[in-house]
C-alpha cells in the first residue's frame, strides 16, 4: 500500500489587514476575539488590558495555541489512521488549516470533524493518494457509531412469531448506529492493517487494498465493529435508512436484485442487530 510522503507543511496564515474597531455590543466583541483565534491574534490585541501590546498579543496568541491544541488533539483521537498514515508534523499542520477554514460550530467537539474527508479530497499535498479520503470516512464512520443513541434492535425471533400479515406490516428503519461506505478502495484492509494486532502492518506489500467494498459500520455490545457485504446487504440498509414496511422493503430489493434469497439477506441484518422496528 503506498504511502503518503511525509511532507512539511509550512503555516502561512495569509492574515487580513484590517484594524479592530472598538467593540460596541458584546457579539461585535465576540466575533473579533473569534477572529483572533481562528485567524491572527493581532485582530484583537486592543480588547486585551495591558500597558504592553507586545504582552497583549503574546497572551492572545496563548490562548490561540492553546485552542488549536486542543482542537488537534481532539481530532488526532478520532483520526488516529490518518495521523498514522501522513505523519504526526503533517498532520498538524493539515489540521491547522483544516480548523482555519472550518472552525467549530457546537460547544461539544463530538460533531466536530464530519467535513474533514471532504477538506482531505480537497487537499492538493494529498491529490496522490486517493484512498484516503474514504479512510477518513471510515474513520468518522466508526466515530459516529460510537456516539450514536441506543437503541434496541429487532430481534429475529420476535419477527417470527408475528403473523404472516402482521410481519408485512411491520415497518422498520436503520439503527442510528449503523452506517454504509461504498469505496472503490479496500480501505477496511488498510484500516485493519494500522491496528496494534495486525499480523500484516501498515506497510505490507502482500496487502491487497485497491478493490470495491461495501462497508457497514455499527455499534453492537459496546464495541464499534466494520464488516464487508454484498451488493445487496448495501442495498437494503440503504433502503432502510428511512421507515419503511418490511414488504416495501423486500419488494425493492427483489426489484433490484431478482436472484437473491430475500430470507438470507434478511435473516443477516437481523441477526446483526443492524434493523430497529418502529411500530409492529
Amino acid at each position: 500500500m503506498p504511502q503518503p510522503e511525509r511532507q512539511i507543511l509550512s503555516d502561512e496564515d495569509g492574515l487580513p489587514e484590517w484594524t479592530v474597531a472598538a467593540p460596541e455590543c458584546l457579539a461585535h466583541l465576540q466575533d473579533t476575539f473569534l477572529s483572533a483565534v481562528y485567524e491572527s491574534p493581532e485582530l484583537a490585541t486592543a480588547l486585551v488590558r495591558s500597558d504592553n501590546p507586545d504582552a497583549a498579543l503574546e497572551r492572545l496568541r496563548i490562548y490561540r495555541g492553546s485552542v488549536f491544541g486542543n482542537l488537534t488533539q481532539s481530532l488526532a483521537g478520532v483520526f488516529p489512521v490518518l495521523r498514522q498514515s501522513v505523519g504526526d508534523t503533517f498532520f498538524d499542520a493539515m489540521i491547522a488549516r483544516f480548523i482555519k477554514a472550518h472552525p467549530p460550530s457546537e460547544s461539544g467537539l463530538e460533531h466536530y470533524g464530519a467535513n474533514l474527508p471532504e477538506f482531505v479530497a480537497a487537499f492538493e499535498p494529498l491529490a496522490g493518494y486517493p484512498y484516503l479520503p474514504d479512510l477518513v470516512r471510515l474513520e468518522w464512520a466508526r466515530h459516529r457509531a460510537f456516539h450514536a443513541l441506543d437503541e434496541t434492535p429487532l430481534n429475529i425471533h420476535d419477527l417470527a412469531n408475528l403473523s404472516p400479515e402482521t410481519q408485512m406490516n411491520t415497518e422498520l428503519c436503520r439503527l442510528q448506529s449503523v452506517l454504509l461506505i461504498a469505496s472503490d478502495f479496500a480501505i477496511d484492509t488498510v484500516w485493519s492493517a494500522h491496528q496494534a494486532d495486525s499480523e500484516s502492518g501498515p506497510d505490507s506489500h502482500g496487502m491487497t487494498w485497491q478493490e470495491p467494498v461495501n462497508l457497514v459500520v455499527w455499534k453492537g455490545g459496546g464495541e464499534v465493529w466494520i464488516r464487508r457485504v454484498t451488493a445487496v446487504t448495501a442495498f437494503l440498509l440503504g433502503n432502510a435508512q428511512q421507515t419503511v414496511s418490511l414488504e416495501t422493503l423486500l419488494a425493492r430489493v427483489s426489484e433490484a436484485f431478482p436472484e437473491t434469497d430475500l430470507g438470507q439477506v434478511l435473516a443477516e441484518a437481523l441477526a446483526n442487530g443492524w434493523l430497529v422496528a418502529v411500530t409492529a
